[in-house]
This record gives C-alpha cells, structure tokens and sequence, in this order.
C-alpha cells in the first residue's frame, strides 16, 4: 500500500507538500510531520491529559480519588 502525504486546502487547492517557510531544515521539517502520525497523535494527547490532571492536583483537586474512567472523562 502506497502510503499517502498529508493534505492541506489553499486557496481551494490540495497541495501535498505542507506549507513551510523556505529556510525550514529538511529535519525539522520531518520532525514536524510526525504530527499527522497517529500513533504521535495519540501519545501526545495522552501526554497533555496527563500534564492537565497534574495542574489540577497542584491547585488542589482530590485527582487521586478519581478511578481511571473519571480521569479520562477529564482528558
């Protein structure tokens, strides 16, 4: 299976390259797609869910009492 570029709409055209500035590094630009990955997408949401609970419970939110259904009810 071919796998299929990212898309973006400009202008009411699909362009297959996204939109960087000309000076982009070839790496960052690599780095940066890893957003479109599903499995980064996935990581990084959990990721701020979990930074989200641990703010909570800094101002004082009972977040250790909550079982785990709760907690994802939060994310």
């Amino acid at each position: 299976m071919m796998e299929q570029k990212p898309a973006t709409i400009t202008d009411r055209f699909v362009a297959t390259e996204l939109p960087y500035p000309p000076h982009t590094l070839k790496a960052d630009k690599a780095w940066l797609n890893l957003r479109f990955e599903p499995e980064f997408i996935i990581m990084a949401a959990v990721d701020y869910g979990l930074y989200n609970l641990a703010q909570l419970q800094a101002v004082g939110y009972s977040v250790d009492m909550l079982n785990d259904a709760e907690k994802a009810k939060i994310l």
